[in-house]
Parts: structure tokens; C-alpha cells; sequence
């Protein structure tokens, strides 16, 4: 993985933020995890150009849920680890 990757993914996500839909997002789990208002949508088409470059073989969705744990600083993933 370039060691630029990850403020990459946080640039693409932040141009696409709603600040006024995180308190919602934040309530939805219960204010377990801290949200910037991006929806799955936005997420997913901030997200795909980026993920498709890492080749890491399995589903889109797959890569997107390990690289936003990643993100999110809870665990190590192999989708970042080329």
C-alpha cells in the first residue's frame, strides 16, 4: 500500500461529508462511534476508484469494510498490506 493511500480515503470521504447528518449517524449506534455524515452511497463512490487500485481479490464490499476499520483505527487489515 502507497503510504499516501489512507489520506487519500480520508480527503475523498471528507469532500463528501454532511456534518448536519452525524449527530443522527452517531445516535444510530448509539454513540459508540464518531461519524462526519457520509452516507453508505457517497461512501461507496468516494471510495471504489480508490479500493481498485489495492487488487485485492474479493468483493468491493469486502475491501470497503476492511480499509473503513482501518479508517476507523480498530484493526489491522489486508487489504492495505501491498
Amino acid at each position: 500500500m502507497k503510504p499516501d493511500f489512507l489520506p487519500t480515503v480520508r480527503g475523498a470521504l471528507a469532500s463528501t461529508a454532511d456534518t448536519s447528518r452525524a449527530p443522527a449517524m452517531r445516535a444510530y449506534v448509539r454513540d459508540q462511534f464518531d461519524f462526519i455524515g457520509v452516507g453508505t452511497l457517497q461512501r461507496r463512490s468516494a471510495c471504489k476508484p480508490l479500493l481498485a487500485v489495492l487488487n485485492y481479490k474479493t468483493s468491493t464490499m469486502t475491501r470497503m469494510s476492511h480499509c473503513a476499520t482501518i479508517l476507523c483505527g480498530y484493526a489491522a487489515s489486508p487489504c492495505c498490506s501491498n
